[in-house]
Protein backbone atom coordinates (compact mmCIF):
# COMPACT_ATOMS: atom_id res chain seq x y z
CA UNK A 1 0.00 0.00 0.00
CA UNK A 2 2.83 2.39 1.32
CA UNK A 3 4.76 1.88 -2.16
CA UNK A 4 1.37 2.43 -4.01
CA UNK A 5 0.60 5.43 -2.12
CA UNK A 6 4.30 6.84 -2.79
CA UNK A 7 3.76 5.96 -7.01
CA UNK A 8 1.03 7.66 -6.89
CA UNK A 9 2.59 10.71 -5.28
CA UNK A 10 5.68 10.72 -7.90
CA UNK A 11 3.47 10.27 -10.85
CA UNK A 12 1.05 13.55 -9.59
CA UNK A 13 4.28 15.64 -8.94
CA UNK A 14 5.71 14.68 -12.38
CA UNK A 15 2.42 15.50 -14.21
CA UNK A 16 2.30 18.61 -12.22
CA UNK A 17 5.86 20.09 -12.61
CA UNK A 18 5.20 18.57 -16.81
CA UNK A 19 1.99 20.73 -17.11
CA UNK A 20 3.44 23.87 -15.51
CA UNK A 21 6.91 23.40 -17.61
CA UNK A 22 4.32 23.08 -20.91
CA UNK A 23 3.12 26.34 -19.82
CA UNK A 24 6.44 28.50 -18.59
CA UNK A 25 9.35 27.06 -21.27
CA UNK A 26 7.38 28.20 -24.88
CA UNK A 27 6.90 31.54 -23.98
CA UNK A 28 10.18 32.31 -21.95
CA UNK A 29 11.94 30.11 -25.18
CA UNK A 30 9.85 32.73 -27.53
CA UNK A 31 11.25 35.56 -25.65
CA UNK A 32 14.63 34.79 -24.81
CA UNK A 33 14.79 33.55 -29.29
CA UNK A 34 13.23 37.16 -30.56
CA UNK A 35 14.66 39.92 -27.47
CA UNK A 36 12.59 41.58 -25.14
CA UNK A 37 10.28 43.50 -27.34
CA UNK A 38 8.55 40.32 -27.86
CA UNK A 39 6.84 40.73 -24.30
CA UNK A 40 4.67 43.35 -26.56
CA UNK A 41 3.11 39.96 -28.02
CA UNK A 42 1.92 39.04 -24.90
CA UNK A 43 0.84 42.39 -22.99
CA UNK A 44 -2.60 43.66 -23.27
CA UNK A 45 -3.49 47.39 -24.36
CA UNK A 46 -4.83 48.04 -21.36
CA UNK A 47 -1.53 47.40 -19.50
CA UNK A 48 0.27 50.54 -19.81
CA UNK A 49 -2.48 52.24 -17.90
CA UNK A 50 -0.75 50.28 -14.83
CA UNK A 51 2.84 50.97 -16.10
CA UNK A 52 2.43 54.76 -16.33
CA UNK A 53 0.49 55.00 -13.05
CA UNK A 54 3.06 52.97 -11.24
CA UNK A 55 5.79 55.22 -12.61
CA UNK A 56 4.57 57.97 -11.79
CA UNK A 57 3.43 56.94 -8.41
CA UNK A 58 7.13 56.47 -8.23
CA UNK A 59 8.43 59.60 -8.89
CA UNK A 60 5.28 61.69 -7.35
CA UNK A 61 4.24 59.69 -4.85
CA UNK A 62 0.30 59.48 -5.51
CA UNK A 63 -1.66 57.41 -8.03
CA UNK A 64 -1.75 59.49 -11.09
CA UNK A 65 -1.82 59.32 -14.89
CA UNK A 66 -1.38 62.88 -16.05
CA UNK A 67 1.40 63.91 -13.08
CA UNK A 68 -1.20 66.27 -11.96
CA UNK A 69 -4.51 64.80 -10.32
CA UNK A 70 -5.07 61.81 -8.46
CA UNK A 71 -6.86 59.00 -10.36
CA UNK A 72 -8.35 55.68 -9.20
CA UNK A 73 -8.81 54.02 -12.76
CA UNK A 74 -7.44 50.71 -11.58
CA UNK A 75 -7.54 47.42 -9.78
CA UNK A 76 -5.74 48.07 -6.72
CA UNK A 77 -3.91 45.14 -5.79
CA UNK A 78 -1.66 44.72 -9.63
CA UNK A 79 -0.99 48.14 -9.10
CA UNK A 80 0.08 48.23 -5.62
CA UNK A 81 2.51 45.72 -7.08
CA UNK A 82 3.41 47.70 -10.05
CA UNK A 83 4.25 50.64 -7.99
CA UNK A 84 6.69 48.90 -5.87
CA UNK A 85 8.02 47.69 -8.35
CA UNK A 86 8.84 50.65 -10.14
CA UNK A 87 10.45 52.13 -7.40
CA UNK A 88 12.68 49.31 -6.89
CA UNK A 89 13.58 50.15 -10.12
CA UNK A 90 14.09 53.26 -9.86
CA UNK A 91 16.61 53.06 -7.09
CA UNK A 92 18.37 50.55 -8.95
CA UNK A 93 18.38 52.45 -12.09
CA UNK A 94 16.55 49.45 -14.11
CA UNK A 95 16.58 49.73 -17.89
CA UNK A 96 13.09 49.63 -19.94
CA UNK A 97 13.74 46.23 -21.05
CA UNK A 98 14.48 44.52 -17.98
CA UNK A 99 11.39 46.27 -16.48
CA UNK A 100 9.02 45.37 -19.18
CA UNK A 101 10.81 41.69 -18.81
CA UNK A 102 10.58 41.48 -15.29
CA UNK A 103 7.14 42.10 -15.10
CA UNK A 104 6.93 39.29 -17.83
CA UNK A 105 8.19 37.17 -15.88
CA UNK A 106 6.52 37.76 -12.89
CA UNK A 107 3.41 37.44 -14.46
CA UNK A 108 4.47 33.75 -16.00
CA UNK A 109 5.32 32.76 -12.37
CA UNK A 110 1.81 34.12 -10.67
CA UNK A 111 0.33 31.83 -13.63
CA UNK A 112 2.38 28.84 -13.01
CA UNK A 113 1.23 29.04 -9.22
CA UNK A 114 -2.08 28.95 -10.12
CA UNK A 115 -2.15 25.74 -12.14
CA UNK A 116 0.24 24.43 -9.12
CA UNK A 117 -2.65 24.86 -6.79
CA UNK A 118 -5.39 23.72 -9.25
CA UNK A 119 -3.32 20.58 -9.58
CA UNK A 120 -2.52 20.13 -6.44
CA UNK A 121 -5.78 20.24 -5.53
CA UNK A 122 -7.09 17.88 -7.67
CA UNK A 123 -4.20 15.46 -6.28
CA UNK A 124 -6.48 15.81 -3.27
CA UNK A 125 -9.84 14.57 -5.58
CA UNK A 126 -7.90 11.87 -7.41
CA UNK A 127 -5.23 9.28 -6.47
CA UNK A 128 -3.72 10.00 -9.95
CA UNK A 129 -4.40 13.45 -11.29
CA UNK A 130 -5.88 12.63 -14.65
CA UNK A 131 -3.55 13.21 -17.48
CA UNK A 132 -6.29 15.17 -19.73
CA UNK A 133 -4.85 18.03 -17.03
CA UNK A 134 -1.60 18.23 -19.15
CA UNK A 135 -3.86 20.45 -21.92
CA UNK A 136 -4.18 22.66 -18.88
CA UNK A 137 -2.57 25.54 -20.23
CA UNK A 138 -4.31 25.62 -23.50
CA UNK A 139 -8.00 24.37 -22.01
CA UNK A 140 -10.93 23.59 -23.65
CA UNK A 141 -11.40 27.20 -24.26
CA UNK A 142 -7.90 27.04 -26.45
CA UNK A 143 -8.61 24.12 -28.34
CA UNK A 144 -12.26 25.14 -28.77
CA UNK A 145 -13.51 28.94 -28.89
CA UNK A 146 -10.13 29.76 -29.62
CA UNK A 147 -9.73 28.32 -32.70
CA UNK A 148 -12.62 28.66 -33.86
CA UNK A 149 -12.43 32.29 -33.63
CA UNK A 150 -8.95 32.53 -34.88
CA UNK A 151 -7.96 34.13 -31.42
CA UNK A 152 -5.11 32.73 -29.31
CA UNK A 153 -6.93 34.94 -25.98
CA UNK A 154 -8.35 32.55 -23.36
CA UNK A 155 -5.29 30.01 -23.13
CA UNK A 156 -3.67 30.93 -19.70
CA UNK A 157 -0.48 32.11 -21.84
CA UNK A 158 -3.01 34.98 -22.80
CA UNK A 159 -2.89 36.11 -19.30
CA UNK A 160 0.66 37.01 -19.26
CA UNK A 161 -1.03 40.18 -20.45
CA UNK A 162 0.79 42.39 -17.43
CA UNK A 163 -2.26 42.89 -15.89
CA UNK A 164 -4.44 42.04 -13.11
CA UNK A 165 -5.35 38.25 -14.95
CA UNK A 166 -2.69 36.28 -13.11
CA UNK A 167 -3.62 37.62 -9.48
CA UNK A 168 -7.38 36.76 -9.81
CA UNK A 169 -6.54 33.06 -11.89
CA UNK A 170 -4.08 32.51 -9.00
CA UNK A 171 -6.51 33.71 -6.19
CA UNK A 172 -9.35 31.72 -7.84
CA UNK A 173 -6.54 29.07 -7.84
CA UNK A 174 -6.30 29.11 -4.32
CA UNK A 175 -10.10 28.92 -3.25
CA UNK A 176 -10.45 25.11 -5.45
CA UNK A 177 -7.26 23.52 -3.36
CA UNK A 178 -8.89 25.10 -0.73
CA UNK A 179 -11.95 23.44 -1.16
CA UNK A 180 -10.96 20.24 -2.47
CA UNK A 181 -8.03 19.52 0.15
CA UNK A 182 -10.91 20.22 2.98
CA UNK A 183 -13.49 18.18 1.39
CA UNK A 184 -16.34 20.82 1.37
CA UNK A 185 -16.81 24.44 1.50
CA UNK A 186 -18.64 24.02 4.31
CA UNK A 187 -15.95 23.29 6.35
CA UNK A 188 -12.85 25.25 4.94
CA UNK A 189 -10.52 27.28 7.30
CA UNK A 190 -12.06 30.52 8.27
CA UNK A 191 -8.84 32.82 8.16
CA UNK A 192 -7.11 31.06 5.05
CA UNK A 193 -10.50 31.18 3.18
CA UNK A 194 -11.25 34.69 3.78
CA UNK A 195 -7.90 36.01 2.87
CA UNK A 196 -7.82 34.12 -0.05
CA UNK A 197 -11.51 35.39 -0.74
CA UNK A 198 -10.07 39.24 0.14
CA UNK A 199 -7.11 38.54 -2.33
CA UNK A 200 -9.67 37.68 -5.38
CA UNK A 201 -11.82 41.34 -4.89
CA UNK A 202 -8.65 43.20 -4.44
CA UNK A 203 -7.28 41.53 -7.41
CA UNK A 204 -10.37 42.58 -9.49
CA UNK A 205 -13.34 44.81 -7.75
CA UNK A 206 -16.01 42.94 -10.44
CA UNK A 207 -14.75 39.39 -8.41
CA UNK A 208 -16.23 41.22 -5.28
CA UNK A 209 -19.86 38.94 -6.43
CA UNK A 210 -18.06 35.83 -5.70
CA UNK A 211 -18.44 37.21 -1.96
CA UNK A 212 -22.29 36.08 -2.66
CA UNK A 213 -21.97 33.24 -4.80
CA UNK A 214 -19.30 31.93 -2.05
CA UNK A 215 -22.63 32.15 0.67
CA UNK A 216 -24.53 29.84 -1.10
CA UNK A 217 -23.32 26.52 -0.50
CA UNK A 218 -23.76 27.61 3.22
CA UNK A 219 -27.22 28.78 2.63
CA UNK A 220 -28.11 25.26 1.18
CA UNK A 221 -26.93 23.44 4.15
CA UNK A 222 -28.32 25.59 6.48
CA UNK A 223 -31.92 25.02 4.67
CA UNK A 224 -31.00 21.31 4.88
CA UNK A 225 -29.90 21.28 8.36
CA UNK A 226 -31.40 24.40 10.12
CA UNK A 227 -28.38 24.61 11.81
CA UNK A 228 -26.62 28.30 12.51
CA UNK A 229 -23.59 27.00 12.80
CA UNK A 230 -22.73 27.29 9.30
CA UNK A 231 -24.36 30.72 9.03
CA UNK A 232 -22.07 31.85 11.80
CA UNK A 233 -18.97 30.26 9.86
CA UNK A 234 -20.18 31.99 6.60
CA UNK A 235 -19.66 35.47 8.00
CA UNK A 236 -16.72 34.66 10.49
CA UNK A 237 -15.02 33.99 6.90
CA UNK A 238 -16.67 36.81 5.47
CA UNK A 239 -16.01 39.23 7.76
CA UNK A 240 -12.36 40.08 6.38
CA UNK A 241 -13.23 40.18 2.68
CA UNK A 242 -15.84 42.69 3.77
CA UNK A 243 -13.68 44.82 5.70
CA UNK A 244 -10.62 45.15 3.13
CA UNK A 245 -13.33 46.08 0.19
CA UNK A 246 -14.73 48.64 2.78
CA UNK A 247 -10.85 49.52 3.23
CA UNK A 248 -10.61 50.41 -0.27
CA UNK A 249 -13.53 52.10 -0.45
CA UNK A 250 -12.51 54.78 2.44
CA UNK A 251 -9.26 55.11 0.99
CA UNK A 252 -10.16 55.61 -2.69
CA UNK A 253 -12.90 58.13 -1.44
CA UNK A 254 -10.04 60.09 0.50
CA UNK A 255 -7.67 60.01 -2.80
CA UNK A 256 -10.05 60.05 -5.35
CA UNK A 257 -12.90 61.38 -3.84
CA UNK A 258 -15.16 59.02 -5.09
CA UNK A 259 -14.75 54.72 -3.47
CA UNK A 260 -15.80 53.58 -7.65
CA UNK A 261 -12.97 53.47 -9.36
CA UNK A 262 -13.27 55.85 -12.31
CA UNK A 263 -12.67 53.20 -15.37
CA UNK A 264 -15.41 51.43 -13.96
CA UNK A 265 -17.67 54.72 -13.92
CA UNK A 266 -16.53 56.02 -17.60
CA UNK A 267 -17.43 52.13 -19.12
CA UNK A 268 -20.91 51.57 -17.20
CA UNK A 269 -24.06 52.39 -18.80
CA UNK A 270 -25.81 51.44 -15.25
CA UNK A 271 -28.57 51.81 -14.40
CA UNK A 272 -29.48 52.00 -18.44
CA UNK A 273 -28.96 48.74 -19.95
CA UNK A 274 -26.35 49.13 -22.76
CA UNK A 275 -27.26 48.52 -26.44
CA UNK A 276 -25.55 45.18 -26.64
CA UNK A 277 -26.43 44.40 -30.52
CA UNK A 278 -26.00 47.29 -32.20
CA UNK A 279 -22.66 45.94 -33.35
CA UNK A 280 -24.04 42.93 -35.07
CA UNK A 281 -26.16 44.76 -36.50
CA UNK A 282 -24.13 47.12 -37.99
CA UNK A 283 -22.04 43.80 -39.63
CA UNK A 284 -25.57 42.04 -40.28
CA UNK A 285 -25.87 44.90 -43.06
CA UNK A 286 -22.27 44.97 -44.55
CA UNK A 287 -20.45 47.19 -43.00
CA UNK A 288 -17.51 45.52 -41.06
CA UNK A 289 -14.27 44.78 -42.65
CA UNK A 290 -13.29 41.10 -41.50
CA UNK A 291 -10.89 42.01 -38.69
CA UNK A 292 -13.78 43.32 -37.00
CA UNK A 293 -16.17 40.78 -37.46
CA UNK A 294 -13.10 38.69 -36.37
CA UNK A 295 -12.71 40.87 -32.94
CA UNK A 296 -16.69 40.61 -32.50
CA UNK A 297 -16.78 37.18 -32.70
CA UNK A 298 -14.49 36.27 -29.92
CA UNK A 299 -15.59 39.26 -27.59
CA UNK A 300 -19.46 38.16 -27.88
CA UNK A 301 -18.15 34.16 -27.64
CA UNK A 302 -16.11 34.68 -24.25
CA UNK A 303 -19.00 36.86 -22.69
CA UNK A 304 -22.22 34.80 -23.76
CA UNK A 305 -20.76 31.12 -23.69
CA UNK A 306 -20.00 30.96 -20.21
CA UNK A 307 -22.91 32.44 -19.36
CA UNK A 308 -25.11 30.21 -20.93
CA UNK A 309 -23.18 26.93 -20.03
CA UNK A 310 -23.51 28.30 -16.08
CA UNK A 311 -27.15 29.30 -16.88
CA UNK A 312 -28.25 25.48 -18.25
CA UNK A 313 -25.75 24.18 -15.20
CA UNK A 314 -27.93 26.19 -12.74
CA UNK A 315 -30.92 24.38 -13.86
CA UNK A 316 -29.63 21.63 -13.54
CA UNK A 317 -28.09 22.48 -9.61
CA UNK A 318 -31.62 23.98 -9.26
CA UNK A 319 -32.99 20.62 -9.09
CA UNK A 320 -30.05 19.11 -7.04
CA UNK A 321 -31.36 22.03 -4.47
CA UNK A 322 -34.56 20.78 -4.74
CA UNK A 323 -32.93 17.38 -3.23
CA UNK A 324 -30.83 19.27 -0.70
CA UNK A 325 -34.08 20.31 0.72
CA UNK A 326 -35.84 17.30 0.78
CA UNK A 327 -32.83 15.48 2.29
CA UNK A 328 -32.68 12.81 -0.37
CA UNK A 329 -28.72 13.62 -0.77
CA UNK A 330 -26.90 13.70 2.47
CA UNK A 331 -22.68 13.89 1.31
CA UNK A 332 -21.11 17.21 0.02
CA UNK A 333 -19.09 16.98 -3.55
CA UNK A 334 -16.53 19.59 -3.27
CA UNK A 335 -16.84 19.86 -7.39
CA UNK A 336 -20.62 20.63 -7.04
CA UNK A 337 -19.77 23.42 -4.26
CA UNK A 338 -17.12 24.65 -6.79
CA UNK A 339 -19.60 24.22 -8.96
CA UNK A 340 -22.49 26.32 -7.77
CA UNK A 341 -19.83 28.87 -6.69
CA UNK A 342 -18.37 29.65 -10.17
CA UNK A 343 -21.21 29.28 -11.93
CA UNK A 344 -23.09 32.15 -9.71
CA UNK A 345 -19.78 34.16 -9.93
CA UNK A 346 -20.21 34.08 -13.64
CA UNK A 347 -24.07 34.49 -14.07
CA UNK A 348 -23.56 37.70 -11.65
CA UNK A 349 -20.69 39.37 -13.62
CA UNK A 350 -21.15 38.58 -16.88
CA UNK A 351 -24.90 38.92 -16.50
CA UNK A 352 -23.66 42.68 -15.16
CA UNK A 353 -21.36 42.69 -18.35
CA UNK A 354 -23.92 42.04 -20.47
CA UNK A 355 -26.63 44.45 -19.42
CA UNK A 356 -24.28 47.44 -18.43
CA UNK A 357 -20.57 47.29 -20.18
CA UNK A 358 -20.23 47.95 -23.91
CA UNK A 359 -18.62 45.37 -25.78
CA UNK A 360 -15.83 46.92 -27.41
CA UNK A 361 -14.47 48.07 -23.33
CA UNK A 362 -14.08 44.16 -22.54
CA UNK A 363 -11.37 42.86 -23.03
CA UNK A 364 -10.34 39.00 -21.95
CA UNK A 365 -8.89 40.26 -19.09
CA UNK A 366 -12.37 40.94 -18.12
CA UNK A 367 -12.63 36.43 -17.82
CA UNK A 368 -9.63 34.75 -16.64
CA UNK A 369 -11.69 32.88 -13.98
CA UNK A 370 -14.78 31.83 -16.39
CA UNK A 371 -12.31 30.31 -19.01
CA UNK A 372 -10.57 28.21 -16.17
CA UNK A 373 -13.99 27.38 -14.95
CA UNK A 374 -14.58 25.64 -18.15
CA UNK A 375 -11.46 23.94 -18.40
CA UNK A 376 -11.55 22.76 -15.07
CA UNK A 377 -15.14 21.24 -14.91
CA UNK A 378 -15.00 19.96 -18.69
CA UNK A 379 -11.78 18.29 -18.34
CA UNK A 380 -13.07 16.75 -14.94
CA UNK A 381 -16.37 15.88 -17.32
CA UNK A 382 -14.37 14.24 -20.09
CA UNK A 383 -12.30 12.43 -17.45
CA UNK A 384 -15.48 11.18 -16.10
CA UNK A 385 -16.59 9.81 -19.36
CA UNK A 386 -13.15 8.53 -20.17
CA UNK A 387 -12.75 6.26 -17.10
CA UNK A 388 -15.92 4.24 -17.74
CA UNK A 389 -14.19 3.16 -21.23
CA UNK A 390 -11.38 0.73 -20.67
CA UNK A 391 -8.26 1.61 -22.09
CA UNK A 392 -5.10 -0.21 -23.50
CA UNK A 393 -2.02 0.72 -21.65
CA UNK A 394 -0.56 1.57 -24.96
CA UNK A 395 -3.53 3.81 -25.65
CA UNK A 396 -3.35 5.40 -22.60
CA UNK A 397 0.42 6.10 -23.09
CA UNK A 398 -0.74 7.20 -26.66
CA UNK A 399 -2.83 9.63 -25.05
CA UNK A 400 -0.08 10.99 -22.53
CA UNK A 401 2.40 11.57 -25.23
CA UNK A 402 -0.27 13.29 -27.59
CA UNK A 403 -1.10 15.73 -25.26
CA UNK A 404 1.99 17.74 -24.86
CA UNK A 405 2.50 17.85 -28.68
CA UNK A 406 -1.02 19.44 -28.91
CA UNK A 407 -0.26 21.39 -26.13
CA UNK A 408 3.55 22.88 -27.90
CA UNK A 409 1.46 22.95 -31.64
CA UNK A 410 -1.07 25.30 -29.98
CA UNK A 411 1.34 27.65 -28.90
CA UNK A 412 2.80 28.06 -32.20
CA UNK A 413 0.16 28.39 -33.41
CA UNK A 414 -1.01 31.37 -31.38
CA UNK A 415 1.94 33.17 -30.99
CA UNK A 416 4.45 31.81 -33.56
CA UNK A 417 2.83 33.16 -36.46
CA UNK A 418 5.08 34.94 -39.15
CA UNK A 419 3.41 38.47 -39.15
CA UNK A 420 4.67 38.92 -35.34
CA UNK A 421 8.21 39.42 -36.80
CA UNK A 422 6.74 43.01 -37.54
CA UNK A 423 6.88 43.67 -34.02
CA UNK A 424 10.89 43.87 -33.81
CA UNK A 425 11.00 46.20 -36.78
CA UNK A 426 12.69 49.47 -35.90
CA UNK A 427 9.71 51.20 -37.90
CA UNK A 428 6.78 50.10 -38.68
CA UNK A 429 6.05 51.87 -42.53
CA UNK A 430 2.40 52.09 -44.55
CA UNK A 431 3.85 48.92 -46.44
CA UNK A 432 4.50 46.61 -43.47
CA UNK A 433 1.05 47.65 -41.95
CA UNK A 434 -0.87 46.34 -45.22
CA UNK A 435 1.05 43.19 -44.61
CA UNK A 436 -0.32 42.25 -40.97
CA UNK A 437 -3.76 41.99 -39.46
CA UNK A 438 -4.96 44.81 -37.10
CA UNK A 439 -4.36 43.26 -33.61
CA UNK A 440 -0.53 42.48 -35.04
CA UNK A 441 -0.14 45.64 -36.36
CA UNK A 442 -1.31 47.25 -33.03
CA UNK A 443 0.92 45.02 -30.75
CA UNK A 444 3.76 46.64 -33.62
CA UNK A 445 2.55 50.08 -32.75
CA UNK A 446 2.98 49.19 -28.92
CA UNK A 447 6.86 47.89 -29.23
CA UNK A 448 7.96 50.79 -31.93
CA UNK A 449 6.39 53.34 -29.82
CA UNK A 450 8.63 53.26 -27.08
CA UNK A 451 11.28 54.31 -29.62
CA UNK A 452 9.36 56.96 -31.49
CA UNK A 453 9.09 58.78 -27.78
CA UNK A 454 12.46 59.44 -27.87
CA UNK A 455 11.65 61.21 -30.98
CA UNK A 456 9.25 63.21 -29.82
CA UNK A 457 11.00 64.11 -26.69
CA UNK A 458 14.25 65.74 -29.15
CA UNK A 459 11.45 67.33 -30.86
CA UNK A 460 10.16 69.36 -28.35
CA UNK A 461 13.25 69.71 -26.36
CA UNK A 462 13.11 71.11 -22.67
CA UNK A 463 9.93 72.40 -23.04
CA UNK A 464 7.74 69.87 -23.13
CA UNK A 465 4.24 70.27 -23.65
CA UNK A 466 0.91 68.24 -21.78
CA UNK A 467 -1.13 65.64 -23.90
CA UNK A 468 -4.77 64.70 -24.33
CA UNK A 469 -3.67 60.74 -24.99
CA UNK A 470 -6.31 59.25 -27.21
CA UNK A 471 -5.13 55.59 -26.44
CA UNK A 472 -4.80 52.93 -23.90
CA UNK A 473 -1.71 54.43 -22.09
CA UNK A 474 1.00 53.79 -24.41
CA UNK A 475 1.78 57.18 -25.05
CA UNK A 476 2.27 58.55 -21.88
CA UNK A 477 4.26 55.68 -20.76
CA UNK A 478 6.49 56.14 -23.71
CA UNK A 479 6.74 59.87 -24.00
CA UNK A 480 6.83 60.97 -20.51
CA UNK A 481 4.68 63.79 -20.92
CA UNK A 482 1.91 65.11 -18.60
CA UNK A 483 -0.53 63.10 -20.02
CA UNK A 484 -4.22 63.04 -19.72
CA UNK A 485 -6.54 59.67 -20.34
CA UNK A 486 -8.55 60.92 -23.45
CA UNK A 487 -10.54 57.45 -23.38
CA UNK A 488 -11.60 58.44 -19.82
CA UNK A 489 -10.28 55.27 -17.71
CA UNK A 490 -7.55 57.30 -15.87
CA UNK A 491 -8.80 60.44 -15.57
CA UNK A 492 -9.73 62.35 -12.31
CA UNK A 493 -13.56 62.39 -11.20
CA UNK A 494 -13.90 65.96 -12.97
CA UNK A 495 -12.69 65.52 -15.79
CA UNK A 496 -15.04 61.93 -16.16
CA UNK A 497 -18.11 64.05 -15.86
CA UNK A 498 -16.80 66.24 -18.61
CA UNK A 499 -15.98 63.07 -20.80
CA UNK A 500 -19.67 62.13 -21.02
CA UNK A 501 -20.87 65.56 -20.99
CA UNK A 502 -18.58 65.62 -24.19
CA UNK A 503 -16.54 69.08 -23.22
CA UNK A 504 -13.32 67.10 -22.12
CA UNK A 505 -11.10 68.91 -24.71
CA UNK A 506 -12.74 72.52 -23.62
CA UNK A 507 -11.38 71.44 -19.97
CA UNK A 508 -8.01 69.51 -20.98
CA UNK A 509 -7.48 72.90 -22.95
CA UNK A 510 -7.85 75.17 -20.02
CA UNK A 511 -5.23 73.18 -17.55
CA UNK A 512 -3.23 73.72 -20.70
CA UNK A 513 -3.36 70.22 -22.03
CA UNK A 514 -3.10 72.19 -25.68
CA UNK A 515 -1.89 68.80 -27.73
CA UNK A 516 -3.89 66.02 -28.89
CA UNK A 517 -2.08 62.47 -30.22
CA UNK A 518 -3.04 58.73 -30.26
CA UNK A 519 -0.49 56.54 -31.62
CA UNK A 520 -3.48 53.67 -32.15
CA UNK A 521 -6.34 54.50 -33.20
CA UNK A 522 -5.03 57.66 -35.49
CA UNK A 523 -3.36 55.77 -38.66
CA UNK A 524 -2.41 56.24 -42.31
CA UNK A 525 -3.88 59.88 -42.09
CA UNK A 526 -3.70 62.16 -45.15
CA UNK A 527 -1.90 64.78 -43.33
CA UNK A 528 0.92 66.41 -43.57
CA UNK A 529 3.07 69.13 -41.74
CA UNK A 530 0.98 71.99 -44.49
CA UNK A 531 -2.29 70.70 -43.31
CA UNK A 532 -5.14 73.10 -42.29
CA UNK A 533 -7.06 73.44 -39.24
CA UNK A 534 -10.07 72.30 -41.40
CA UNK A 535 -8.56 69.34 -42.86
CA UNK A 536 -7.64 68.28 -39.86
CA UNK A 537 -10.73 68.76 -38.53
CA UNK A 538 -12.91 67.21 -41.03
CA UNK A 539 -10.44 64.35 -40.79
CA UNK A 540 -10.80 63.99 -36.59
CA UNK A 541 -14.67 64.57 -36.79
CA UNK A 542 -15.45 60.98 -37.34
CA UNK A 543 -13.28 59.36 -34.86
CA UNK A 544 -15.61 57.90 -32.31
CA UNK A 545 -14.09 59.11 -29.09
CA UNK A 546 -14.13 62.71 -30.42
CA UNK A 547 -17.46 62.51 -32.02
CA UNK A 548 -19.38 64.18 -28.86
CA UNK A 549 -16.83 66.94 -28.42
CA UNK A 550 -17.61 70.01 -30.52
CA UNK A 551 -14.58 70.61 -32.85
CA UNK A 552 -15.34 73.68 -34.25
CA UNK A 553 -14.42 75.99 -31.41
CA UNK A 554 -10.84 74.96 -32.07
CA UNK A 555 -8.34 75.58 -34.12
CA UNK A 556 -5.42 72.93 -35.27
CA UNK A 557 -2.41 72.42 -36.49
CA UNK A 558 0.43 69.90 -37.07
CA UNK A 559 2.93 70.20 -34.29
CA UNK A 560 4.62 66.92 -34.58
CA UNK A 561 4.67 64.15 -37.23
CA UNK A 562 6.99 61.07 -37.29
CA UNK A 563 9.28 60.27 -40.43
CA UNK A 564 6.71 57.69 -41.91
CA UNK A 565 3.99 60.35 -40.91
CA UNK A 566 1.62 57.60 -39.34
CA UNK A 567 1.98 59.38 -35.82
CA UNK A 568 0.95 62.80 -35.51
CA UNK A 569 0.31 65.40 -32.41
CA UNK A 570 -2.25 68.01 -33.30
CA UNK A 571 -2.08 71.41 -31.55
CA UNK A 572 -5.27 72.72 -30.23
CA UNK A 573 -6.26 76.48 -29.75
CA UNK A 574 -9.20 78.43 -29.41
CA UNK A 575 -10.48 80.95 -32.56
CA UNK A 576 -10.28 83.81 -30.19
CA UNK A 577 -6.73 83.11 -28.82
CA UNK A 578 -4.88 83.23 -32.54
Amino acid sequence: MNAAVSDNKRYNQALTWGTIALFAIPPLVDVYLHGWRRVFSYFAADAFYYLTVARNFSKLGFYTFDQERPTNGFHPLWQWFLSVLFVVRDHLGMSEPVTLVSIFIVNLIIIAFALWLILHGLAYRYRRIPAIFLLLPVGLWGFGPGLMTDSHYGNFWSYINGMESGLSLVAFSALVYLVLKHGRVTSVPIIPAGAILSILVLARLDNAFVLVAFSAPFIMKWATTRSGSYIRRLAAILVLPMLVLAGYGCLSWLQSSSPFPVSGTIKTSFPKPDNKWSPIWRCLQGNCEPPEVKMLLWRYTQLLLPLSLSVLGGAFLLSRLQQYLQRRITHEDPIEDLAIITGLLVIFSHGYYLLFVPIWDQGHWYFPISILAISLFGFIAINNLVSRVKLSRLATIAIRCAAPIAVVLCFIYSFADPSFELIYASLINKEQKSECAGELCMRAVYANTLDEGLSVVKHYGPTLPKLVEFDDGILAYSIGLKTMSGLGFNLDFEAARHLKQGTLLPLAYERGFDRIASRVYLHDLELDAKSSSDEIRRVLKPIFFLKREDLDQFDFSVDYQSQDKSFFIFKISRHDSR
